[in-house]
């Protein structure tokens, strides 16, 4: 009796994981909304990091004004004054950069403020430094909706939910047709690309959304245009808006650009074609970022008094190695809080999801490297070491940036550092990882995996919403 009954569900799982193979695309699809569309409503406002300002930053780019303006040494802009007491009203404060206490947010407290008028006349001048100087490409989900709810005469907690959830939708499709168009992992990528934090981001007003989004897709187009030896056109020129999404607002992913020119450089002669495509494609993302950075400039503030990126860069170059040093060590001695905070904690990084669950997320991790052994085509081990240098290479200037804009002059520490920054290289880091491990025939263990990584998805959904929803005591 016991026998049948595992046999069936040894069936089962079998014909299950076979579905998610088969179509993983449209399982990431599902999933991914599944996870953000209820995040949408259930994370009180202005309840993620920088919230307020890239709220206004995406207001005021549906006026169709690109740049902000710099007063008395602070950059933002003339907006509604209906926007500045929505921060008031669910901050308590408009300063920028000020611990936040985790309080209860009842949602249908939350939703009483839907009767607030957004009066577009009545305009004040807003502090968003933070955002100011942030390129509009990453924006454009947000701006579109709330254009359209300016249209529908919509109020501040109308526009801000709308702009939520166009940032959720657009996220999830794009890591959905990344999924459907990466030549092998789409599981992995998939399971990496819905970690709780990757979720929790794309429910919100962030411009790290499509960051994430935008560098998951360029990973997935320049590998299958690397295997298959050359670009369709119409997947160069979505390489390029990616990378010029990504670029312009975080250049710091930039050596993500060089990942698909590995073969060509490995066999210059026989690729020549294709290493010059790939130059051309990286190079006109480039140009796009390039000229948005020159053209923003004006509305760069820097984010603490004691702060000076030039300064820091010439102490750097006065003794490089001991930066380095500084570098390895600022990483490693905070790689377990880094990791928590890249697989969840929520909030203004102050809700953790629980022990447990830190540890799941790492055997979901393993498991979705461990299942890029059962492809049978992926990745060459010298494409995957040049893969994960890339890697390293965006974890080096993520760090450097860090300390050019958040450390104080000399410190011998990498300050600002979260765990979020590095989610948009982690599906490139899984996939090269899983590339170097020896193939494997799909026995029964390897068999289940698919179906176990998207169990540990649904499981993730669930800890996330119940953590957001009884912390903030939104019911």
């Amino acid at each position: 009796m016991i026998r049948a009954v595992i046999a069936r569900l040894g069936g089962a799982a079998a014909c299950l994981s076979r579905r998610v193979r088969s179509a993983p695309a449209r399982t990431m699809l599902i999933l991914g909304l599944l996870g953000a569309m209820p995040l949408v409503v259930l994370t009180p406002p202005l309840q993620v990091p920088d919230e307020a300002q890239h709220f206004a930053r995406a207001y005021e780019l549906s006026e169709l004004k690109p740049w902000g303006q710099v007063r008395q040494g602070v950059a933002g802009d003339e907006l509604p004054a209906s926007l500045a007491a929505f921060t008031l009203h669910f901050l308590g404060t408009s300063a920028l950069h000020l611990d936040r206490a985790v309080t209860a947010e009842p949602l249908a407290r939350t939703l009483r403020d839907l009767s607030r008028k957004l009066r577009p006349g009545e305009k004040v001048f807003v502090n968003f430094a933070g955002a100011a100087p942030y390129s509009p490409l990453p924006y454009a989900p947000q701006v579109l909706g709330i254009a359209l709810g300016r249209l529908l005469g919509l109020s501040p907690l109308g526009l801000f939910y709308v702009a939520r959830m166009c940032n959720a939708l657009a996220a999830v499709a794009a890591l959905a047709l990344a999924v459907r168009l990466v030549p092998f992992g789409g599981i992995a990528l998939g399971f990496v690309g819905l970690l709780p934090m990757g979720l929790y981001e794309y429910a919100s007003r962030s411009p790290d959304a499509m960051t994430i989004a935008s560098v998951t897709l360029f990973t997935a187009l320049t590998l299958r245009a690397a295997m298959a030896g050359g670009w369709l056109w119409r997947e160069a020129a979505l390489a390029i808006l990616a990378g010029a999404v990504f670029c312009s607002l975080k250049p710091v992913y930039a050596p993500v650009l060089l990942v698909g020119a590995a073969p060509a450089i490995l066999r210059p002669v026989a690729m020549a074609g294709a290493l010059r495509r790939h130059a051309a494609i990286a190079a006109l993302a480039l140009g796009v970022a390039l000229l948005w950075l020159l053209s923003s400039r004006a509305a760069f503030v820097a984010p603490a008094p004691d702060v000076a990126p030039a300064a820091q860069i010439r102490h750097i170059a006065e003794a490089p190695g001991t930066y380095l040093l500084v570098v390895l060590i600022s990483f490693f001695y905070n790689i377990v809080p880094l990791f928590k905070a890249a697989a969840g904690v929520l909030g203004w990084d102050n809700i953790e999801l629980g022990g447990t669950f830190y540890w799941v997320a790492l055997a979901g991790l393993a498991g979705a490297v461990g299942s890029i052994q059962l492809e049978a085509t992926r990745l060459s081990r010298a494409a995957a070491c040049w893969a994960l240098a890339m890697v390293a290479a965006c974890f080096f200037l993520v760090m450097t940036a860090m300390y050019l804009i958040w450390t104080p002059v000399g410190a011998l520490y990498v300050g600002g550092v979260q765990g979020r920054y590095f989610l948009p290289v982690l599906p490139l880091a899984a996939l090269a990882l899983g590339a170097l491990l020896p193939r494997r025939a799909p026995g029964r263990l390897f068999a289940g995996l698919p179906v176990a990584l998207v169990a540990l998805v649904l499981a993730g959904i669930a800890v996330t919403d119940w953590t957001v929803a009884s912390r903030y005591a939104v019911f």
